[in-house]
């Protein structure tokens, strides 16, 4: 299996796409995590689970101290499987490791991954977890610049200069 991260200037999302078979997706924090939470108020969660494993699309992740941190990760619907058998399903688990700096999905993973730091203060349901929500499942994978710039000799037009950005982008949660 292969991963692709996606990285685009002031975008709030880190973006990695996970494709083939064998691939386990690991997110190693700075500190230790005090808490891994799906949000059940924007997608479905799994059913009685240990404080340690969720299942979900949509989880906010709290680190410790010194200075808390927190982060909401997204998940595409994923092909989810051991290396004898494959299966579909629209949820991935996750867990803690022993010393809470790892978060480790349950099995192999085909399908996206995005990460956003919520900045202080922010409520899960608030104007920017809503916004960071609203817009996860699209993500860029290329973008062009181009520039221009017209000389207009005289006093009659002002010169101009135009700056065009273009971005590619897909769906998480179709193909490209």
């Amino acid at each position: 299996g292969s991963m692709t991260g996606y990285l685009v200037q002031g975008s709030p999302y880190v973006t990695v796409e996970y494709e083939g078979d064998g691939v386990t997706p690991v997110v190693e924090m700075l500190s230790a995590v005090k808490s891994l939470d799906c949000l059940d108020y924007y997608a479905s969660c799994g059913e009685n689970e240990s404080e340690d494993v969720k299942t979900g699309t949509i989880f906010l992740i709290t680190t410790a101290s010194p200075k808390p941190q927190q982060w909401l990760l997204f998940a595409s619907p994923t092909t989810a499987g051991s290396t004898s058998t494959t299966s579909t399903t629209t949820s991935l688990t996750l867990s803690l490791s022993p010393d809470r700096r790892q978060i480790i999905s349950s099995h192999t993973y085909s399908g996206i991954l995005r990460l956003a730091a919520l900045p202080s203060g922010a409520q899960t349901k608030g104007p920017t977890v809503q916004s960071l929500v609203r817009h996860a499942g699209t993500y860029p994978v290329s973008g062009s610049v181009t520039a221009s710039f017209t000389k207009n000799w005289g006093d009659v037009e002002p010169d101009t200069a135009v700056v065009k950005y273009e971005y590619v982008a897909r769906r998480a949660d179709a193909s490209a």
